[in-house]
Formats: structure tokens, sequence, C-alpha cells
């Protein structure tokens, strides 16, 4: 699998193991907007420019809920004369 997108509610301790499986086999884990305790997405939240700023999932945060995010498998960028 390439990519696995989560749209549920998770914790830092949920996904934080596997984030550094991840990244270590060169892929990538990226929020795609936040959510609020019930699990949905905040009120005026863009998920899609989210997700094009590329952000990483971030730890030790006051609030100990994950945004919504994508992890990425290995990716290559291809030249532009390709």
């Amino acid at each position: 699998m390439d990519r696995w997108m989560d749209a549920i509610q998770t914790c830092e301790w949920d996904t934080a193991a596997p984030h550094l499986i991840v990244t270590e086999a060169g892929g990538s884990v990226v929020q795609c907007g936040r959510c609020d305790r019930e699990g949905n997405l905040i009120e005026g939240e863009d998920w899609q420019r989210v997700l094009a700023e590329e952000r990483p999932v971030l730890y030790n945060k006051e609030d100990d809920l994950n945004p919504f995010f994508i992890a990425y498998g290995k990716r290559t960028i291809k030249p532009a004369n390709s």
C-alpha cells in the first residue's frame, strides 16, 4: 500500500509508533485537517489546502488529539521533463 488516510479520531499514542515506522521506511505522515473531540472536521478548516501544504503530524502538543492525516509510502518525484 502506498498511502493510507485516517478519517477517525486518534490520539498521539495511537499513531506514534506507526508514524516512526512509516518515516523510517522513507514515507511521510501529513495533516489533512484538524478535528474536534467528536471527530468532526473543525469548521473553516480546508482539508485540501492543509494537505497541499504537507504539514507534518506533530506530537507533544497541549491537546493529544491528532489531526486527520494521510500516511504515504516512499514517494519519488518525477523530473518535470519526463
